[in-house]
């Protein structure tokens, strides 16, 4: 090969297989389903719309109503240590995805639903009197 594989990659992929072969398959897909539930009731009012109507249970794209998607993503990155996937091209200023995929739990839902209000919902205005 003229090039090394990513030996991390392939590793973790190693791992997760040994994962779901030690429960089922459809075992591991309904664990992702309901993160994806539990992570899409978590936010709801916040100013995101869910894409497209019918959901995959890996990921969420989420619409940023009236932000830039760029800085919701550089604000989890900096803020608070989350990754999440950018969009390119056209919609880059307007959508990213949220994983449901790999060892999460309800810690982690809670974590970046907590974040990501944090980050999308208007800061109060303080008085001073």
């Amino acid at each position: 090969l003229p090039y090394t594989p990513a030996i991390g990659l392939l590793l973790q992929l190693h791992q997760r297989l040994l994962d779901i072969e030690q429960s089922s398959l459809s075992e591991v897909i309904s664990q992702h389903h309901q993160r994806a539930v539990d992570f899409r009731r978590s936010i709801i009012g916040l100013p995101l719309s869910i894409l497209p109507d019918r959901q995959s249970n890996a990921m969420t794209a989420l619409l940023c109503d009236d932000m830039d998607a760029q800085q919701v993503v550089r604000d989890l990155r900096t803020r608070h240590s989350i990754e999440v996937a950018p969009s390119g091209g056209a919609l880059q200023h307007k959508l990213i995805r949220i994983s449901h995929m790999g060892d999460q739990n309800s810690s982690d839902i809670d974590f970046i639903a907590a974040s990501l209000a944090e980050i999308v919902l208007p800061k109060p205005v303080e008085r001073i009197i």
